[in-house]
């Protein structure tokens, strides 16, 4: 207890004493006796406890020394920064030429308008080009919004199928009318061009006269080769214009020309090249005539290229008549009889035919089978190249291939120099591609017709 604690303890009690001073005496009296050696009073306080003493702290430890620090490195010197080489002067960038609106995405377009098999005499031929609108065939109508027909119908145009008529046939009842720079691109889907049962007889199927068309890849002809009720068809007429390049069309089952090229009017059928071309189980294959030139036509040859065509018409495969000059190349014939089997140069014997140009026709490096069907009578023999007994002169190159029934090659005609009557053989005003007669009969037979054409672009796209 502390010495301020217990003077106030005291103090209080002395208050109290004064306080009741009436009581002392009997306090006093009942009280004992103090000796006088008894110095400590009842108001004397206990004596205070001795402090407990302070355990001694225990000394610190010596630091230990700071190790000494390592002296730095001297840094060691900037390399000297070489001096920048000055920019040359940037080239002023060359104008962007104006870009074609179709160009940039035209595999389509390109694949035909640039493709090595448009050669010949209709080399030329643009059809719808780049720049021609796009028109979808969407249904089988022979007529109407969607319609082949009109599709064909407007000028500028490139006509192609929606996917989705893949298989289908489309009956026509007259014939359908291109206009003038048509492309017809059936690449999209193989599509059937047939007559309708209402169409009566003589119906040219598809007749062009306006020109700079280019067809690809169409299938034409009757479901049936029999003739029913008298009715007889003809296929595709190119009767006027100029510029057209047909390819890997396909013909079946009609009675007439499959394919007929000239007899048109004033302007009749100039400059036309059809490759990959296949016609069989029909009655006539091509027939390129202009009977019809007399007068101010008469000196309008057609100049027709055909090459890599197969050939398999009953005849006609080709028959050259009229005041023409075809070109016949890389050609498959069957059934030739050992002539060229209506690939042949004749001129009409009706007086009112008469025209002033005789047809000529060079043969070059094709094969002639006799292993497949007969003839209609119309060929003639064209062992030497003089005048045929019928007006006209075929000539070769001396590397036609001439099978007999066996499968052998019979003979080899020699291409001629010159021609009788003082006659200059004709030139081709044009370079071609020519494969050699012996790869031609598997060529044609794996690329001719609708299944050969080679797609090479997404379907759909423009």
């Amino acid at each position: 207890m502390s010495n301020k604690l217990v003077n106030i303890l005291s103090l209080s009690l002395l208050l109290l004493l004064f306080q009741n001073c009436d009581n002392i005496s009997t306090f006093e009296s009942s009280s004992s006796t103090v000796t006088p050696n008894e110095s400590r009073s009842i108001y004397s306080v206990d004596p205070v406890d001795p402090v407990d003493p302070v355990d001694p702290v225990d000394p610190v430890d010596p630091v230990d020394p700071v190790d000494p620090v390592d002296p730095v490195d001297p840094v060691d010197p900037v390399d000297p920064v070489d001096p920048v080489d000055p920019v040359d002067p940037v080239d002023p960038v060359d104008p962007v030429d104006p870009v074609d609106p179709i160009t940039p995405k035209n595999n389509r377009r390109s694949s035909l308008l640039e493709s090595p098999w448009k050669f010949g005499f209709g080399a030329k031929t643009t059809g719808a080009g780049y720049n021609g609108k796009l028109y979808v065939v969407k249904n089988t109508n022979d007529s109407g919004p969607g319609s082949l027909r009109e599709g064909l119908s407007q000028k500028n145009t490139w006509v192609i199928y929606d996917p989705s008529l893949d298989g289908k046939i489309i009956y026509i009842k007259s014939s359908l009318r291109p206009a003038a720079n048509i492309t017809w691109d059936g690449r999209d889907a193989l599509v059937r061009i047939a007559p309708h049962v209402s169409v009566g007889n003589n119906l040219t199927m598809i007749r062009f006269y306006e020109g700079n068309a280019i067809v690809h890849r169409v299938f034409y002809g009757p479901l049936t080769r029999q003739v029913v009720g008298g009715k007889s068809y003809t296929g595709i007429l190119v009767s006027e214009g100029e510029n057209y390049w047909f390819d890997h069309i396909e013909s079946t089952h009609l009675q007439d020309d499959s394919f007929g090229i000239g007899n048109g009017g004033k302007k009749a059928a100039i400059n036309v090249t059809v490759t990959h071309y296949k016609v069989y189980k029909a009655s006539k294959g091509l027939l390129i005539a202009q009977d019809k030139l007399v007068g101010q036509q008469a000196g309008r040859q057609g100049k027709v290229t055909v090459a890599l065509s197969d050939f398999n018409a009953s005849c006609r495969n080709f028959r050259l008549s009229g005041g023409n000059f075809a070109h016949g190349l890389n050609n498959y014939v069957h059934g030739f009889g050992f002539d060229l089997c209506g690939n042949v140069a004749s001129h009409g014997k009706k007086p009112n035919r008469t025209g002033t140009a005789i047809p000529m026709l060079i043969a070059e490096s094709s094969v002639y089978n006799d292993n497949s069907i007969g003839l209609a009578g119309d060929t003639v023999n064209v062992a030497t190249p003089t005048p045929m007994k019928i007006q006209g002169y075929v000539i070769t190159d001396g590397k036609n291939i001439f099978l007999d029934k066996s499968g052998k090659n019979n003979f080899v005609y020699n291409p001629a120099d010159k021609l009788p009557g003082g006659i200059k053989r004709p030139k081709i005003p044009y370079q071609y591609p020519k494969l050699d007669s012996t790869k031609v009969r598997q060529y044609v037979i794996d690329n001719a017709g609708v299944n050969g054409a080679n797609i090479t672009f997404p379907v759909g796209e423009n």
